[in-house]
Parts: structure tokens; sequence; C-alpha cells
């Protein structure tokens, strides 16, 4: 009996020892799979990923978006973007040049000195500034619809530009002339603020919008916003120059009303083709609902 009951709790121990190894193993395990789950190491993924992005095609990301080459993206991007784009590029090279003669404007038309006509380009900032937040918050709530808002403010500029023109120097007198100059600077600082603002918001809002986008292709259409922008403040007075040189001042707004009458007729164009686009969306719905209409 003696050896019997040594021997008894030796193998109740090898046999708790044997549940325990067989714990710690499963742990050890679930622990390994843990560890390569969360592992630097490439994978698969990432090599399909790494010779896709070499070859320029697209791959799909870690976190279901899409990876675009240059190409695919800009052929993804809308043509309002385009659009957009040469519309701040026109309207940045205006700004460009007018803060170079205007001032010179004023002193060879109305007698000005320099600090008068800096005071009336504080003038025409102050518009600019006062309107600048209420434009904001119209275009946050037009959302999609910034480029109707756009088209019509252009509008505007190309009226309030062919009518300052050179043919005002021999129609009306200088008192005349000079109160329709005041009524210039608060036109163009109202009507440029409306536009400035929607620039890059509409942007970004058309790529937002594609089924596709990632952080690529927005930073893409930024970048494009930017540097059609940046462009337009370097060629701008380049243009300006023998304009200037020509007919003066007034010649050059004239000058500029031209191509923004084109970004105006282009923008019509897309305008009607967006309407196409939501009337054939609509047309199915429109027929089914009228097919279940009581007669």
């Amino acid at each position: 009996m003696v050896p019997i009951l040594c021997l008894y709790p030796v193998k109740r121990a090898a046999a708790s020892s044997i549940r325990c190894t067989r714990a710690m193993a499963c742990t050890d395990s679930a622990s390994e799979v843990a560890i390569s789950s969360t592992s630097t190491e490439p994978t698969a993924a990432d090599a399909c990923e790494h010779s896709s992005s070499l070859s320029g095609a697209s791959a799909p990301s870690r976190s279901g978006g899409v990876v675009l080459s240059g190409r695919a993206a800009a052929m993804l991007l809308p043509m309002e973007v385009w659009w957009t784009c040469v519309a701040g590029l026109i309207y940045m090279g205006k700004w460009a040049w007018w803060e170079i003669y205007f001032a010179q404007w004023c002193a060879d038309e109305f007698g000005a000195s320099v600090p008068t006509a800096s005071l009336y380009i504080a003038c025409i900032a102050a518009a600019f500034g006062c309107g600048v937040p209420l434009a904001g918050s119209l275009g946050d709530r037009l959302g999609a619809r910034r480029l109707d808002l756009m088209a019509g403010s252009i509008v505007g500029l190309v009226g309030l530009y062919l009518f300052m023109g050179p043919w005002q120097l021999a129609a009306y007198d200088l008192p005349l002339r000079q109160a329709l100059f005041f009524v210039y600077l608060a036109g163009d600082g109202l009507v440029c603020c409306l536009i400035e603002p929607q620039l890059l918001p509409h942007m970004l809002n058309l790529a937002e919008s594609k089924r596709d986008a990632g952080e690529y292709l927005t930073n893409l259409v930024t970048a494009l916003g930017q540097s059609a922008m940046n462009l337009g403040q370097i060629a701008g007075p380049f243009v300006a120059v023998p304009i200037v040189s020509a007919s003066g001042f007034r010649g050059a707004l004239t000058a500029w009303a031209f191509p923004l009458a084109l970004v105006v007729a282009w923008a019509g164009v897309l305008l009607c083709s967006r309407a196409c686009r939501v009337a054939k969306a609509t047309a199915p719905k429109r027929l089914v609902d009228e097919a279940e209409a009581p007669s």
C-alpha cells in the first residue's frame, strides 16, 4: 500500500503538468498567430501593390480604396475641374496686372496721388473682404451648384469690364467718369468675392464626388487648382503689357472680358450637359410614376 499511495500523487502531478503544458502550447501558438497577423514583413498583397505601382496601373490599397496613376486620375476628373482651372487662371491673371497698373491709371486719368490711389485699392479690398464670408456661406449652401454661382458672377464681370472700356473717355466728362469709377470699384470687389472663394472648394467637391476618389485624387485636384492660379499671376502681367501700352488700363479691362466670355460659354455647355444627364437619370422614374398614377 505504501508504494501505491506514494505513486498516486505522482501520477496526478504528471497529468496536471501535461494539461498545463498543452495550455501553454495553445497560448504560445495563439500569440504567434497574433504576432504574424501584425507583422510588418511584406506580404503577397504588398508585392502585388508594389508591382502594380511600378507598372503605372491601379492597385487596391489596404484601406479598400484605389491607388491611381497620374494619367488614370486625370481621366477620372470631371470636365468642371478643368473649367475651374481655366477660370482661376484668367481670374488671377487679371488681378496680377491690375495691381501693377491701377495706381498709374488713377494718376493719369483722375490726377490722383499715390496715397489716394492706395485708398481706392483699400475701398475695393474692403468690399471684397465684407462679401467673402457671405459668399463662402452661400457656396456651402449651393454645394455642387457652385458652378452656377461662378458662371453668373463672371457674366457680371464681363458686363462691368466692357462698360468701363475706353469708349467712356469720349462719351463722358471727368466728373461723371469719376463717379462711375467708384461704382466700378464696388462692383468689381463684390462680384469677385462671389468667385474666388468658390474655386478650390468646387474642385474638391467634384473630386470627392467620384466613386474611386481617394487622397491621391484630392491632392491632384488641389495641386491643379493652385498651379493654375499661380500661373495666372505669373502670365497675367506679361499678357497685359502690350495691351496697356496700346489702349491703356481701360483697354486691358475690355480685352480681359473676352476670355471671360468664353469661360461663360463653356460653363453654359457644362450646365446644359448636366441638365441632360439629370433628365436622363430621372426619366425612367418619372415614366413609372406616371404609369402607376391613377387615371
